[in-house]
């Protein structure tokens, strides 16, 4: 239904003082006065850690439980191993997952046993080499063994010399005859530690689960944050960077595809440098060819990514931007994935342009983009779709090949084409904002005119095709290629025709060339869709359930690489901690509490919450100027909703537009104790409009106060 615009600007915007603000902020408001979000955070305060649990124990071996963290007195666990007798075995749990490397101390030595470490995610998969049996190959780091080996002949410390980026679990035994007493048995954390003190955004509300959810994207995140000068193995590090990798066990390369999620869920808490750094390896990589392993070389646009930022250039040599880098591989640096992986980059510069300001760098990375835009370019076809026809140029993020013509490379491409137009308009390069939004004019035309299906009530896979894709649906709703209506109809359609027991399915129905499966990545989106078709029960349900699923199975506390079908189990060679499945964070701080810049920067911001069924929610997103802070809550009667409070803390340099809900009634509502819009109209000089769903305040600075009841 179509609400009537309700418009009336005063002449001068209410600047009603922070200090009135304050003031009302003592008073008793719909949310709790100190909602303890610190408890949820499980980033450990210490960079070192030791287990905090012995799970069993076999053969020769005492006071495993004295090497815990915390135990009293000096450790002093002891294995010894008969010659043909059993092998010793201790198996600890650290209580969540960890990263980084294990340093035992020995204290006595008899005979020359072998000390064998191994690591797991899950304690279901791990054997006395590990979770994965030795060396999986693509992707691991160094060996991409999951143990080492320690010979022992003298008391001292030994340490693993490979990194283990992500492991609940340890097991320690002996392959050789001998006794070893230890006395500290610890893992230097290598990962980025984003604790209570340092988190730069949180989220908190009455609903346990969600915030379980929140802080465990937050801390799969830290998993996945590369510090500068980590080496997997001595002698390879990605020296100054600071990086955002896939996996933290597995594939610990930094993907494009993966950055807008890990990037979106970085920019609500953490440093955004992690995304910053992550976009400019990209970008200071090319390749001439689509084709999916194709190296990547040093590019001629994109120099260093600590060089002083040149002026804005456009680049018109066609060129492909990698999917994949490796720094801390012996292997090829950089590789192209896909054409659509290399237009994934533009989406995350534009994210990062938005949330940060930093125009400088947009700048830098610009000849980068245009020449990326300039390959995808030469690839529509005479129907207007995006088309390669480089051998494997369409891969998905799934590891399948679409039926046809890929409606979800289309969607991507266009949505990169868009938000390269509106970067193109921040240069001042008005020609190519222009050219690029006819080009993704022309693409959404061709986009519903062949991907749409009314017997599925959703976009296909391909022209033509019977397969139901989650990530082309999803996508379509984000960049806009579906109207407010039909958004409406793919969520509805998504929610009966992919549900499984464990979340949304990436495909329906199996058997296809697209791989069915559970992916917390592409849910991610998923979840983005909803919000923007503002259907927020809908995500949360699917959150919820997804992630609530996650959560809920060992090793716990993180989001997985893939769920996998039928059974949804984590395979043993697939990452427990993923960076592009922590998209929960991002949803529920830019959606549920509402916070989004519509100004480079922040320098405007809006404040849009989506309840869903939520009685409260707190929290705070980090800006350039300092974190905009909400807190909203809301008494619910019987009948519906009775009262909204709402208080937003913002800088002073930034200007806001604040949208009270009025869940489609007419609302009299107060700023600060003071009435502001009477039911139809803005009063005592505010300026204000409705769309029947939302009152919107504009001109708002500092710290204020909306409510009605």
């Amino acid at each position: 239904m179509l609400a009537v615009l309700l418009v009336a600007v005063a002449a001068v915007p209410p600047l009603i003082t922070g200090e009135a603000g304050q003031a009302a902020a003592a008073a008793t408001h719909l949310w709790p006065a100190n909602p303890d979000w610190s408890r949820y955070v499980q980033a450990p305060n210490s960079a070192v850690v030791s287990p905090v649990a012995v799970v069993r124990t076999s053969g020769d071996v005492t006071d495993a439980a004295s090497v815990l963290e915390g135990a009293p007195g000096s450790g002093r666990l002891t294995m010894t191993m008969q010659p043909g007798g059993t092998a010793p075995t201790v198996v600890f749990d650290y209580g969540k997952m960890i990263a980084g490397r294990t340093t035992i101390t020995v204290t006595s030595v008899s005979d020359t046993p072998v000390l064998r470490n191994a690591h797991s995610e899950q304690l279901g998969t791990l054997t006395d080499t590990g979770d994965t049996g030795g060396d999986p190959g693509f992707g691991y780091v160094g060996t991409g063994k999951r143990y080492e080996d320690h010979p022992l002949s003298a008391p001292g410390q030994v340490t693993d010399i490979q990194l283990q980026g992500g492991q609940r679990y340890q097991l320690l035994t002996l392959t050789q005859p001998g006794s070893v007493t230890i006395s500290a048995d610890e893992t230097t954390f290598s990962a980025n530690r984003d604790t209570a003190a340092k988190l730069r955004g949180y989220f908190v509300s009455n609903d346990d689960l969600l915030n379980r959810i929140w802080y465990a994207s937050a801390y799969t995140l830290n998993l996945t944050q590369v510090l500068p000068g980590t080496a997997t193995v001595p002698g390879l590090d990605n020296g100054s960077l600071k990086l955002l990798i896939d996996g933290a066990k597995r594939d610990r390369g930094v993907w494009a595809g993966d950055l807008g999620i890990a990037g979106r869920t970085t920019l609500v808490m953490s440093d955004p440098q992690y995304l910053r750094d992550s976009i400019c390896l990209m970008a200071s990589h090319v390749a001439t060819t689509a084709t999916v392993g194709s190296p990547a070389a040093p590019s001629p646009f994109v120099q260093h990514c600590r060089a002083t930022p040149a002026a804005a250039t456009a680049a018109s040599t066609p060129t492909v931007l990698p999917g994949d880098c490796y720094p801390t591989q012996p292997a090829s640096k950089c590789m192209v994935w896909s054409g659509a992986y290399s237009i994934a980059v533009v989406d995350a510069l534009h994210t990062y342009y938005r949330y940060t300001g930093d125009r400088d760098f947009l700048s830098q990375m610009w000849p980068a983009v245009t020449s990326a835009l300039a390959w995808a370019e030469q690839q529509i076809d005479s129907k207007g779709l995006y088309n390669p026809q480089e051998p494997l140029s369409t891969v998905s993020w799934s590891l399948g090949v679409a039926s046809g013509v890929p409606a979800w490379d289309n969607a991507l491409v266009h949505l990169g084409f868009d938000e390269a137009s509106y970067l193109a308009r921040q240069l001042s390069a008005t020609d190519l904002a222009t050219k690029y939004a006819a080009t993704a004019a022309g693409l959404k035309k061709a986009f519903n005119a062949n991907f749409w299906s009314p017997e599925l009530h959703a976009y296909s896979d391909a022209p033509g095709s019977k397969y139901l894709p989650q990530d082309a649906n999803s996508f379509a709703i984000i960049s806009g290629l579906a109207g407010s209506g039909r958004a409406s109809e793919i969520v509805r359609t998504m929610q009966e025709k992919l549900d499984s027991p464990y979340g949304t399915m990436s495909v329906t129905p199996a058997g296809g060339s697209l791989t069915q499966l559970v992916s917390p990545f592409m849910g991610g989106w998923n979840l983005l869709a909803d919000f923007t078709a503002n259907q927020p029960d809908a995500a949360l349900q699917l959150m919820r359930k997804e992630w609530g699923y996650m959560l809920s199975k060992d090793p716990g506390g993180v989001t997985w690489e893939r769920i996998n079908l039928p059974g949804g189990a984590l395979a043993s060679g697939d990452s427990a901690a993923h960076g592009w499945s922590t998209g929960p964070a991002a949803a529920l701080s830019t959606h549920v509490l509402g916070v989004a810049p519509t100004g480079p920067g922040f320098a405007q911001f809006s404040v849009r919450p989506q309840p869903g069924d939520l009685t409260w929610s707190a929290g705070a997103v980090p800006t350039p100027k300092g974190a905009i802070n909400v807190k909203w809550g809301i008494r619910r009667n019987p009948q519906g909703p009775g009262a909204f409070e709402m208080q937003v803390a913002a800088p002073h340099t930034q200007t806001g537009a604040v949208s009270i809900p009025t869940f489609g009634h007419a609302r009299k509502i107060t700023q600060d104790g003071v009435l502001v819009w009477d039911g139809r109209q803005p009063r005592s000089g505010a300026a204000a409009t409705s769309d029947g769903e939302y009152v919107t305040f504009t001109g708002i600075r500092g710290t204020h106060v909306w409510a009605w009841n």
